[in-house]
């Protein structure tokens, strides 16, 4: 899985979708995501990663079935708004919480 995730970040950056920073900052988070060593990249062989994005029938190809299938590529974090503390009406617990869904009954 590794070779195709770098196969899919090298025909981002070579189709002009993402630019350098973004490239490695994808790399970077996918890493972290997959609980994959750091430097994870380089342990791929050049060969290989050609070999993956040839069996895709190249980059356009490769590009082309994320798009039809709706993959989204977030190359930066999305902000969130934070969970609301304490206030009138407000408590730590989340909706599931409060309703009793989730974990916490089996806990």
């Amino acid at each position: 899985m590794p070779v195709d995730t770098l196969a899919v970040v090298q025909c981002l950056y070579q189709e002009g979708r993402i630019g350098d920073d973004e490239a490695r900052a994808l790399i970077d988070q996918q890493g972290r995501r997959r609980r994959w060593p750091v430097g994870w990249e380089r342990s791929i062989d050049p060969r290989r990663l050609g070999q993956a994005i040839g069996a895709a029938g190249g980059c356009r190809s490769l590009m082309a079935r994320l798009d039809r299938s709706g993959s989204r590529i977030a190359t930066r974090p999305v902000p969130v708004a934070p969970w609301p503390v304490n206030g009138p009406g407000i408590t730590d617990r989340s909706p599931s919480q409060s309703e009793g869904f989730g974990l916490a009954p089996y806990r």
